[in-house]
């Protein structure tokens, strides 16, 4: 079974990539200022679900544990002003999906049985107000590339979620190798269906110019026709529904 706070934070910058990944440091006053003002800005407000308290950053959203890790977005010279290099500039965050969620999507989604024996990851990510482009786009593909590499991408499904509207979102995850294949609603009480993506690897490889290894070349996925307007159960009665929906996809 996976663990993901077991994982190492990765240590560089891809090749033709435009931002660092690293642990996230709340401890860090400006950076705990930037955390909060992501969850404060008006597209945070419109498409997640929760407010994140202080607590929430220290003890949980940060540290990880093995059902979640989360990467902080740094600016990298030569591509952001000096005075925006070595800051933060979002969060790329990771999410093992267990329990009946995990069930219902690989019923719901997944007909062929090599997949259905995968662990299922769900990735999501935010913005720093006025950060320059490109760069959440750029850490996402290096957040699942690492975890290809990592867990083996023979062992993993990365998915993602975002509402309808959220544009910038679907053009991230289009940036970054997913590809939309239907649409449910996240949870029963979600008033509108949720977009559901999964990342195709070979896609991956082709935006960032790398020869995909040879477990990615057999990797299709078969999508269930019933999948619209087919809603999910709450997650896991151990986990906290809030807490895990807070950083779904379609709420960054």
């Amino acid at each position: 079974m996976i663990a993901l706070n077991f994982l190492p934070y990765p240590t560089k910058v891809l090749d033709g990539e435009i931002v660092a990944l690293r642990q996230l440091n709340p401890q860090d006053p400006e950076e705990l200022k930037r955390l909060f003002e992501i969850e404060k800005h008006e597209t945070t407000q419109k498409f997640m679900v929760g407010q994140m308290k202080e607590k929430d950053l220290l003890n949980w959203f940060s540290k990880g544990d093995k059902y979640h890790v989360t990467y902080a977005v740094i600016g990298k010279s030569g591509y952001v002003d000096e005075s925006e290099v070595s800051k933060i500039q979002g969060w790329v965050h990771v999410l093992r999906s267990i329990g009946r969620h995990e069930g219902r999507v690989k019923e719901q989604v997944f007909i062929n049985e090599a997949d259905k024996k995968k662990s299922l990851l769900e990735i999501s990510f935010a913005k720093y107000p006025g950060a320059k482009s490109g760069q959440i786009s750029s850490a996402v593909r290096q957040a699942v590339y690492f975890l290809g590499e990592e867990l083996g991408r023979e062992n993993i499904v990365i998915t993602a979620y975002t509402s309808k509207e959220n544009i910038g979102s679907r053009h991230v995850l289009t940036a970054a190798g997913f590809i939309k294949v239907g649409v449910f609603k996240y949870l029963p009480e979600d008033k509108d269906d949720d977009l559901v993506f999964i990342l195709d690897w070979n896609k991956l490889c082709d935006r960032m110019n790398k020869a995909p290894r040879r477990d990615a070349l057999n990797n299709e996925f078969s999508i269930v026709a019933s999948l619209q307007n087919q809603p999910l159960d709450r997650l896991h009665k151990d986990k906290s529904p809030r807490k895990m929906v807070w950083y779904r996809q379609n709420r960054p």
